[in-house]
């Protein structure tokens, strides 16, 4: 099995967090990739997000566990484009956004196939 990979990029001038995950993949590493990406001093609060996740490998772990919604979230992003390929990324992705929703977060997330249709979508 392949080690996961996962890096990111700010963009301030853009409003752009581009995130890139490589190898193995579960729920619990795109939310704490997440989370540093928040603590990054370069991240403002509503910026935009395009995680690619075409060259990963959902992992088991990458089923939706139950989990309480936390008191006082806030929404890291204001739109979150996700570029999935195969049906098992797409299904991590509604797993991230369910999780995402359960917690009150007010993000949109949309999953898409097309780097160029999620980069459009992004920007309107």
């Amino acid at each position: 099995m392949t080690e996961s990979e996962f890096t990111y990029d700010i963009d301030q001038q853009q409003n752009l967090v581009a995130q890139h995950a490589e190898g193995n993949l579960d729920l619990g590493t795109l939310e704490s990739v997440t989370s540093r990406v928040i603590e990054d001093e370069n991240f403002q609060p509503g910026m935009n997000c395009l995680t690619d996740i075409r060259q990963s490998i959902p992992t088991e772990s990458s089923q939706l566990k139950a989990q309480s919604a936390s008191p006082g979230s806030k929404p890291e992003f204001h739109k979150h484009a996700i570029l999935a390929r195969t049906r098992s990324q797409v299904g991590l992705a509604r797993n991230y956004e369910a999780r995402c929703q359960a917690n009150r977060l007010a993000c949109e997330i949309v999953v898409f196939r097309d780097e160029a249709d999620a980069l459009d979508w992004l920007k309107g």
